[in-house]
């Protein structure tokens, strides 16, 4: 039996893929729910700080594993529209938190300043604070 035909990882993650191509192509979708793995729609940063935001992942149970992120709108401190920052570990001058339940995800965004500061991407020994209007956050979670 070939590795395709067992359902190994890599045809797992080609059929999830796939799937994900063909939701994301569809316009009315706000988020996506595929093959187990939720993407919120974007938030604006700038709403987000200091603030709660909710996404209901629509998974039907707990999810296992929950990503946040920040996704350039416009380029900033080096960084391209579409490249994303893992705020999973993000402690600089604040704090977030991330609750998730069997229907939703909220993240708490806590900063001092309501600015976020990250290594520049271009010059990596300088920090640079993010303009929040140059970024969205979404969250990403998996079952």
């Amino acid at each position: 039996m070939s590795f395709a035909q067992s359902g190994s990882p890599a045809a797992i993650l080609a059929a999830q893929n796939a799937a994900a191509s063909a939701a994301a192509s569809a316009a009315s979708l706000a988020a996506a729910v595929v093959q187990g793995r939720f993407v919120s729609a974007p938030v604006a940063l700038s709403a987000a700080v200091n603030a709660v935001s909710t996404f209901a992942h629509g998974l039907g149970a707990m999810p296992q594993f929950c990503k946040v992120k920040l996704v350039c709108a416009v380029a900033d401190a080096g960084y391209s529209v579409g490249d994303e920052i893992d705020l999973s570990g993000y402690v600089d001058g604040g704090f977030m938190t991330v609750t998730v339940s069997a229907t939703a995800v909220s993240v708490r965004v806590a900063l001092s300043g309501s600015q976020v500061r990250v290594t520049n991407l271009a010059t990596p020994t300088v920090t640079s604070t993010l303009l929040n209007t140059s970024w969205t956050l979404i969250v990403k979670a998996y079952k």
